[in-house]
């Protein structure tokens, strides 16, 4: 009998957070996510160094300003991305700066930049995807960026306003982190979650109204916190494993059933939300409000570790 992650791939298609291109061709998968968090966990392995050099010597025009760290931690992950267009065939996704969560015209500069650096390397453009926060500011950004063929992946979706606003956009993905949802309402809305994940029952509701809508925005399961909520969500458009997940998910050999699939019936949409509406709901789902402004101050954390480490290394040379 095929182990459930070959049996996932019938239902879903899958992403591997990493930037190991040879982890995730071992899982086959297709999608692929590049970020601070997980480069920092590569910075004792000794072939950092030398990727690292290639990112300093791509920076070496940016060296006299204020912005040389960061400006290496951007090519860094460009170069990761890059490296994974000429071996993956799916979409590359990867993040910009934490600050411009709320900048609609920085957002929208650092995006093109990006897409303008991968198009003159002669990668497919097609595949980059820019990681955005699902903020008011970043879905703006989104749609004028789509209005620029430049493709978009909405992040930090905890709530169906973000979802609904994310797909009005023409965003390509918005990602659900399961995980965390259901940690914060185990948390600070505890009961009996035996028989019914919250963090499961978030990215559903999301999922299924999407769908009714008729909207064609893919939607991204990320942040597991264990194979039995993947192996709930098999159906949805795309899952992000870590590479943990996708190996416990090879030692699984019972059959797994699908579990979401695209409704038959299509309703009318209603009319894309205000941002005066947008905020309100936003700011009364306290689960949503909460872990957006926690996602974006663990971004710019992870990105203010990896630029402290590039600036010592920098001075070590």
């Amino acid at each position: 009998m095929p182990n459930q992650l070959e049996e996932l791939k019938k239902f879903s298609s899958l992403a591997i957070q990493e930037v190991d291109v040879s982890r995730v061709k071992s899982f086959s998968a297709t999608h692929t996510a590049i970020c601070s968090k997980t480069i920092l966990s590569l910075l004792n392995e000794p072939q950092f160094n030398t990727i690292l050099q290639k990112a300093i010597n791509d920076s070496r025009d940016q060296r006299w300003n204020g912005d040389y760290a960061k400006s290496i931690r951007r090519n860094l992950i460009l170069n990761f991305a890059k490296d994974f267009n000429a071996q993956l065939p799916g979409q590359i996704s990867i993040e910009l700066d934490a600050d411009l969560a709320f900048d609609i015209d920085g957002i929208i500069n650092q995006a093109s930049n990006i897409h303008e650096q991968y198009r003159y390397s002669r990668a497919s453009a097609a595949q980059l995807l820019i990681k955005i926060p699902a903020t008011w500011e970043g879905i703006t950004a989104a749609r004028e960026l789509k209005r620029r063929a430049i493709n978009t992946h909405l992040t930090m979706v905890y709530s169906f306003v973000q979802a609904q606003a994310g797909a009005d956009a023409e965003a390509e993905v918005l990602s659900i982190p399961v995980g965390p949802a259901s940690s914060w309402y185990q948390t600070y809305e505890p009961q009996d979650y035996s028989t019914n994940d919250p963090g499961v029952a978030t990215l559903s509701h999301i999922y299924t109204n999407l769908k009714y809508l008729g909207y064609k925005t893919l939607i991204r399961g990320t942040e597991f916190s264990s194979i039995k909520q993947v192996q709930q969500l098999a159906g949805c458009d795309q899952l992000e494993l870590t590479t943990l997940l996708a190996q416990q998910l090879q030692q699984e050999h019972h059959p797994l059933e699908r579990k979401l699939d695209k409704p038959a019936d299509v309703y009318e949409r209603p009319p894309a939300i205000s941002e005066k509406d947008f905020r309100w709901h936003l700011t009364i789902n306290a689960m949503a409000h909460e872990k957006l402004a926690q996602d974006i101050r663990e971004l710019d954390m992870n990105q203010y570790q990896l630029d402290n480490f590039i600036k010592e290394k920098i001075e070590s040379l």
